[in-house]
């Protein structure tokens, strides 16, 4: 507040000094004119601007520096009038009276103020409309006589009356809510009555005091908000961040749980499908497993049956050679000689003759069955003139055998193509079954990991567990707490035995009864303390509540003495025989065990490895082997490997020196090879190896000839093996030859008649025999059927030697 108001003001109307020092102090000076010797004053507030111009409530605010000049006529420095404000408040001030002359009708100091204050606020808060109705409700309130007696009316704003310089200061005052300036009518013209401009000028001061503090908080308000909305812009923009990070991360482990589901379902389907796949796999495997082991039977079955021929062969030259002896000895009257050269020519003689005798029984029935055959072309040809001289039934007829052999022939080629078929598809089964393998020995090994963690998981604690654990921990932390500031504040026994529970005093007064310990307490103070302190050295004890726990341990110790004694025996006893070992001897010594445990599991492993090895040779190799292999059949077994890598080697070698003395020296090689030739087909003189080569040459072309002849006619392929060939040669000739084939009807006249397709067929394939047995004789070089197996067993036998 200001150090002058209103109290400190004159009541004089005249007091300018007052009034003066009053505005000086709050930035405001007015300007006062002497006019003639009556020494009246005459106040005006100096114009600042044009005369019509209308004035604001600005114009009444504290001046400053720089605005002090325009309230003053004069030209003034600044600092003259801040001197002029000083000198003002140093001089004394005297307490303001109330002015006998003041009129009756003036209005008191503080229900002015009042007014003024209230003014202010309404124009502050009221509308246009409200402050227009005050307005008008002052100048209304202003037109009344003010004078007290004086009932001059009012000058017109036409006249030039002294008032009308503080008319338009009234009107701004009434517009914002001040009372208006009470005036004085002098000769000189009217002069503001002191008291209404005091009250105006305090309220106007009060207002603008009241506006600056107002404005003062309103800034630190403002300021103290604008610090909280920064500090709450900055949290809510950390909190967004935050909130933006979470949403990301959340968004992030939505997306991978869903990549992790997807993968899943993904990893599910893809499993699901392998084992379809493989159950598919299994049941096919399973399928060509018995299709296998069918063959299998058959094959079997078949190698039966030509052991059972086989058989039949070597008992038939048994029966030849026993024949050939018995012949010779009803000749001779004696047993042959084995040393004997005229002996053994002799048995030949007779086998010869023998043979040549079955030979000549052989093409007896060879003849007759030709002739029956010729008998079947005659009646045959019978027929065929008998049909063209009936109908043209027999064109129809050839034609339907032609469709048969058409059948037949694609039939064979299905065949070929099935096995080419079935070759392929056993191809893929063998890779199917290496990739079934490599697949289980994944999955195997898949699931011994699998295995492996779920055994490492079950052994670690769970969360569960953990925090079980946790909580065992801190409690028994609080106990042990609890217990150790027991025993500090424990004094005596009797305060350490609180702690004790019921159950373990029980027992220990039992104890003591038993033992007959409590006549201890009749003991002297100094033996009980001697015995204490000895145990307690004897135990490097220095608490003696820990003797008791001390000896507990002592008796277990000795308890478990006589255990650890014998194990210590066993061991030194399982160490070494000889006698007491050293014990520092032992853990060395069991070390080194171990290292060997370690070696013998190598060696174990190596030793499966090396009999599953051996296991997998042919049978052919591995005759004697019964059971599993031992270990000094093994040593043998890879002994005679030893001898047989050597005897290779050395055969290698030779190969190798031949090589190159064949390089140096070539006649000797060739002159050992024809030698050798001469010895093998009895060539007496060197003239005859080159046509023995061309014969042998033109014998090997021909038989080669028959086999695909003999093929051809029998249907088969022309890959078959040889072996295949004769078989199914041999038992065409056999059932050729059977005699329980059904004997042919005696030749008779009459002419055979061809009436149905059955005997169509049975025709055809007699015809197709009988070609195929004739070409087979031209090939051969037979003159009857019974020729046909021997020679054709010759020359298997021939081709297996020049194949080797």
């Amino acid at each position: 507040m200001n150090s002058t108001s209103l109290s400190d003001l004159e009541d004089a109307p005249g007091s300018s000094s007052s009034v003066d020092r009053f505005l000086l102090e709050h930035g405001i000076r007015l300007s006062s004119n002497s006019v003639g010797d009556d020494k009246d004053s005459s106040f005006s507030i100096p114009q600042t601007t044009e005369h019509d111009a209308p004035l604001t409530l600005d114009d009444f605010s504290p001046a400053l520096p720089s605005h002090l000049n325009s309230f003053s006529t004069h030209d003034d420095e600044t600092s003259q009038i801040h001197q002029d404000a000083a000198y003002l408040r140093s001089l004394p001030r005297e307490p303001v009276q109330s002015s006998p002359r003041a009129p009756s009708n003036a209005t008191p100091h503080g229900h002015a103020r009042e007014e003024s204050s209230m003014g202010m606020a309404g124009s502050t808060t009221s509308t246009p409309s409200g402050r227009r109705h005050e307005s008008s409700r002052t100048n209304s309130h202003m037109s009344e006589p003010r004078f007290g007696q004086s009932s001059v009316a009012p000058p017109s704003m036409d006249q030039d009356t002294p008032d009308n310089e503080w008319r338009p200061l009234n009107t701004l005052l009434a517009q914002h809510g001040f009372s208006p300036i009470e005036l004085i009518p002098t000769s000189t013209g009217v002069i503001p009555k002191m008291d209404a401009l005091f009250a105006v000028v305090h309220d106007l001061i009060v207002q603008l005091e009241r506006r600056g503090q107002i404005i003062q908080d309103l800034v630190l308000d403002s300021d103290l908000h604008a610090k909280k909305h920064a500090k709450a812009e900055t949290h809510l923009a950390s909190h967004e961040m935050k909130i933006t990070d979470v949403t990301e991360a959340l968004e992030r482990s939505q997306g991978e749980v869903q990549s992790l589901k997807t993968e899943l379902m993904r990893a599910t389907a893809k499993l699901e499908s392998e084992q379809k796949a493989f159950k598919l796999q299994k049941s096919k495997l399973e399928q060509q497993l018995k299709i296998s082991e069918h063959r299998v039977k058959a094959k079997e079955g078949l190698l039966e049956r030509l052991q059972h021929k086989f058989q039949q062969v070597m008992d038939k030259e048994d029966v030849s050679k026993t024949r050939t002896r018995e012949v010779f000895r009803t000749i001779q009257q004696r047993d042959p000689r084995k040393s004997s050269a005229a002996d053994l020519k002799s048995l030949e003689l007779i086998a010869m003759y023998e043979t040549e005798r079955e030979k000549m029984t052989a093409e007896i029935a060879q003849l007759r069955s030709q002739v029956q055959e010729l008998c079947c072309d005659v009646r045959d040809k019978e027929n065929v003139l008998l049909r063209q001289t009936g109908a043209n039934g027999f064109t129809q007829r050839d034609a339907f055998v032609e469709k048969l052999e058409q059948a037949r022939l694609e039939q064979e080629q299905s065949s070929r193509q099935l096995r080419h078929k079935e070759a392929i598809i056993q191809e893929k089964v063998n890779k199917i079954e290496i990739e079934l393998r490599h697949s289980k020995d994944i999955i195997a090994d898949l699931r011994d990991e699998n295995a492996n963690l779920i055994l490492e998981v079950q052994s670690r604690p769970t969360i569960r567990d953990y925090k079980a654990i946790q909580r065992r921990v801190v409690l028994l932390e609080r106990q042990l707490s609890d217990q150790k500031a027991a025993v500090q504040d424990a004094h005596t026994l009797e305060d350490l035995r609180k702690y004790m529970g019921t159950a373990e005093l029980i027992h220990r007064d039992k104890v003591n009864a038993k033992l007959h310990l409590n006549r201890l307490t009749t003991l002297p103070k100094e033996a009980c303390l001697d015995v204490i302190q000895d145990i307690c050295r004897q135990l490097d004890l220095t608490d003696v509540t820990l003797i008791g726990p001390s000896v507990a341990k002592l008796i277990s110790v000795v308890q478990a003495v006589p255990r650890m004694e014998k194990f210590i025996h066993g061991v030194c006893g399982c160490i070494s025989q000889n006698g007491i070992v050293p014990l520092e001897i032992v853990t060395s010594t069991l070390t080194k065990w171990k290292n060997d445990l370690t070696h013998l599991a190598q060696l174990q492993s190596f030793t499966d490895k090396l009999h599953a090895i051996l296991s997998r040779r042919s049978h052919d190799n591995v005759q004697d082997i019964q059971g599993p292999i031992s270990h000094n059949r093994a040593l043998h077994v890879v002994e005679e490997l030893v001898a047989f890598e050597t005897h290779f080697s050395h055969e290698r070698e030779m190969y190798s020196l031949a090589i190159t003395n064949v390089d140096k020296q070539p006649d000797v090689l060739i002159h050992k090879m024809i030698q050798h030739f001469r010895h093998l087909f009895g060539v007496k003189s060197m003239e005859g190896v080159f046509p023995k080569i061309n014969e042998v040459f033109l014998f090997v072309n021909e038989m080669n000839n028959a086999l695909a002849s003999i093929k051809e006619s029998l249907g088969l392929a022309r890959t078959v093996s040889v072996a295949h060939a004769l078989n199914e040669l041999r038992t065409a000739l056999q059932k050729m030859t059977d005699p329980k084939r059904p004997p042919l009807a005696p030749d008779t006249h009459e002419s055979y008649v061809v009436t149905g397709k059955s005997d169509v067929v049975g025709v055809a394939a007699v015809r197709q025999q009988h070609v195929t047995l004739t070409k087979l004789k031209q090939v051969l070089g037979a003159q009857t059927i019974d020729e046909l197996v021997p020679r054709a067993t010759r020359l298997m036998e021939l081709l297996s030697v020049s194949g080797q």
